[in-house]
């Protein structure tokens, strides 16, 4: 392996000098010292990598229980990349400097994708890729093919009075951009629809991923669905302290900010005020159904028996009268005024409104 420590007859301090005022003026590398360890010298390229950005790459690029590529442990890169910089790059536009699809002669890792028919593929489990933008893919257990190429993609820096361009490590990986001559598309999430699956040695990150499925639509469920099954356990029968509320009609169609959340009224809707001067609305009928009109803007609730119970889970429900209610576990209680029609209390203003028998 060829580093600037190797060329230090050739290499002035100057250059280094240069090569640390290129990362100073850099906003995701400002702060860290160049070490003369960290920069593989190519004949036209001089290429800045940190021992820890080495140990991520292969850190990335090492669990063969989840999608991906992985690099053999015995692997030096650095001896890797020094082979990679002094090819011709693959690319060389817009600050960026690739090597895709690199043959170094011998294997150092495994290829993670695989092709087969978009039909069979289909059929496959499907995997939320962990990273970026956390794309659905499609896993199957088995083995990794090895591979001898790399993909090296880099940043410039700047340019040495030598005419070297100096470049920073933003990723590497084994393998190319295309599996038995698909392009891979830059959407991970594409993948499936060309018949391009990864995959993965250990049955385990199926389960993983089954589970976390399976989480998703139990919260899910619980979020959407608060049913009258939901109050079997842990419910209490209430009713409201007869305090006196005061109320207002709307003259017009808006809508009011409540302690719930945003909530849309017609015009002809209740307006009224709680006890520590929350806001909500009601229609005709259902402020009819619960209240007791007392005359000049006055009311006060019905003793009408319900059902309630303390969130335990995050959520929302749909009133019977259109409004969206949201609710926090442990914050508000769901209160059930009839089959399927349920409001949302915040917990100190239940403590102070309503009633356990």
């Amino acid at each position: 392996m060829i580093t600037f420590k190797d060329l230090l007859n050739e290499v002035t301090d100057q250059e280094v000098s240069k090569i640390q005022s290129f990362i100073d003026s850099n906003q995701f590398l400002k702060g860290k010292i160049v070490n003369i360890n960290d920069l593989i010298d190519g004949e036209k390229f001089v290429l800045y990598v940190s021992d820890d950005a080495l140990s991520h790459i292969k850190e990335r690029h090492k669990d063969e229980t989840k999608p991906g590529s992985t690099f053999d442990s015995s692997v030096n890169l650095r001896d890797v990349l020094n082979k990679v910089i002094n090819l011709p790059p693959s690319e060389q536009a817009g600050g960026r400097v690739k090597w895709l699809g690199v043959d170094v002669g011998t294997p150092i890792g495994k290829m993670g994708v695989k092709l087969g028919s978009p039909e069979q593929v289909a059929n496959m489990t499907d995997y939320q890729m962990p990273d970026g933008k956390k794309e659905m893919v499609k896993v199957d257990v088995g083995e990794r093919n090895p591979t001898s190429e790399i993909s090296l993609v880099t940043s410039e820096l700047g340019e040495l009075d030598s005419g070297k361009r100096v470049l920073s490590l933003i990723t590497a990986f084994p393998g190319g951009t295309n599996v038995d001559g698909v392009e891979l598309p830059m959407d991970r999430g594409q993948f499936a629809s060309k018949g391009l699956y990864f995959m993965i040695t250990k049955s385990n990150a199926l389960n993983e991923t089954f589970n976390k499925h399976l989480n998703y639509l139990k919260k899910k469920l619980l979020t959407e669905n608060i049913t009258d099954d939901w109050f079997k356990d842990g419910s209490f029968s209430t009713y409201k302290k007869p305090a006196v509320e005061q109320y207002e009609v709307a003259a017009q169609d808006g809508t009011l900010k409540t302690l719930e959340g945003e909530q849309a009224y017609k015009k002809g809707y209740y307006i009224l005020t709680g006890p520590k001067g929350e806001k909500y609305s009601m229609p005709p009928e259902k402020f009819n159904e619960l209240k007791d009109d007392l005359g000049n803007g006055k009311c006060s609730p019905k003793k009408i028996m319900k059902v309630a119970k303390l969130a335990d889970h995050d959520g929302s429900v749909q009133t019977s009268w259109g409004a969206k209610l949201d609710y926090t576990a442990g914050n508000d209680y769901i209160v059930k005024h009839g089959p399927g029609d349920y409001g949302v209390v915040k917990r100190d203003i239940f403590d102070t409104t309503y009633i356990k028998s």
